[in-house]
């Protein structure tokens, strides 16, 4: 370290600057002090230090966590400074749960494209524990900036007022939801993320469908969850209903904006799609996201379901499940042309 460098204790609480260093210690100026007790943290914003973001002891809770009964879902990275240092907790991970970076240094800003490359998600931590009339501007910016979700830790975990911190948030949250510039701004940034796919198409489709019939939810069939997370990132105004056959999948999926995530297990390995949306349409009503059998949902999948990333179907259909609207249907659906559109629409109304 350098003279002139900031010294953070205590998540931020205190504070020093640099005056004089040379081998093995610093000597520091106290700008911001209090009291300090054992096992508070160092930070040293203003420095990129050669060392690895992992301790032997994260090494060591991480060797339990993976083989734990139940597993972990989601990994977080504190103190991350360079891509490298994602890369060597994805090598420890081996696809085993998600990875999350959280940026609170500099030096992760500087690398930060190469980072969110290798993550599944970011957490923006403020490090800020001081109270401010600029706290609900943060809040308020994070979610029209496309935030999955806010969180609180010492408000929340040690704050005289808990609740009252969890609602005035949630107070923030819904405000800018219901702005109309909200989703005006969201979807103006996910235009310029179009990928010419088929899965990119049909899950943008799939949100005008949704709105132009007043459907009551967007049902994504996934296994890895990744065309889920595309649905909710173009803020439908129904929720997603995410449809998994894998627990680990679901449960990732909760950090999700707007995703119920479901489990369904197919009957067997020759799966039947109709029996699949049967199965949806049951659990959209036991989730209580379709209140009659009438309501309409709006459904993406692909076939065959075994294949991660493929997306090639879009179906309308009631809750109350696909015969409705056709009751002669009796055909196995992955045998149909899936282009074929059968829906009679008097049925419904």
């Amino acid at each position: 370290m350098y003279q002139g460098d900031s010294l953070l204790l205590d998540d931020g609480k205190l504070r020093m600057t640099v005056v004089e260093s040379g081998e093995g210690y610093v000597i520091c100026r106290v700008d911001v002090g209090g009291k300090l007790s054992n096992k508070k943290g160092v930070n040293t914003p203003t420095v990129r230090l050669p060392i690895s973001a992992m301790t032997p002891k994260d090494r060591a809770d991480l060797d339990f966590a993976l083989v734990v009964p139940g597993g972990v879902d989601v990994v977080a990275l504190s103190f991350v400074q360079r891509a490298a240092d994602v890369e060597e907790l994805k090598d420890i991970v081996q696809g085993r749960c998600r990875v999350m970076a959280k940026i609170e240094k500099p030096q992760a800003v500087d690398d930060l494209e190469d980072i969110v490359a290798l993550c599944d998600a970011i957490m923006v931590a403020r490090c800020n524990p001081t109270p401010t009339r600029a706290e609900a501007s943060d809040v308020a910016t994070a979610i029209y900036d496309g935030a999955d979700g806010i969180m609180l830790s010492a408000e929340s975990a040690a704050g005289k007022y808990p609740l009252e911190s969890v609602q005035m948030q949630q107070k923030i949250i819904t405000s800018v939801e219901v702005d109309p510039l909200y989703r005006k701004y969201l979807l103006s940034h996910a235009e310029k993320q179009r990928t010419g796919s088929a899965t990119d198409a049909i899950t943008r489709a799939a949100r005008q469908v949704a709105d132009t019939l007043c459907a009551k939810a967007i049902v994504v069939f996934t296994s890895r969850g990744t065309t889920v997370q595309k649905a909710a990132q173009l803020r439908p105004n129904v929720p997603v209903m995410g449809v998994t056959p894998n627990i680990e999948t679901a449960r990732g999926l909760a950090l999700t904006w707007g995703v119920y995530p479901a489990v369904i297990e197919p009957d067997s390995d020759d799966v039947n799609f109709r029996m699949m949306l049967f199965k949806c349409c049951a659990v959209a009503q036991a989730k209580l996201i379709a209140d009659k059998p009438t309501d309409l949902l709006v459904v993406t999948a692909g076939l065959p379901f075994k294949v991660p990333g493929v997306v090639n179907i879009l179906r309308v259909l009631p809750a109350a499940g696909p015969d409705i609207w056709d009751p002669t249907l009796t055909t196995d659906l992955d045998e149909m042309d899936h282009t074929e559109a059968y829906v009679n629409y008097d049925d419904v109304y």
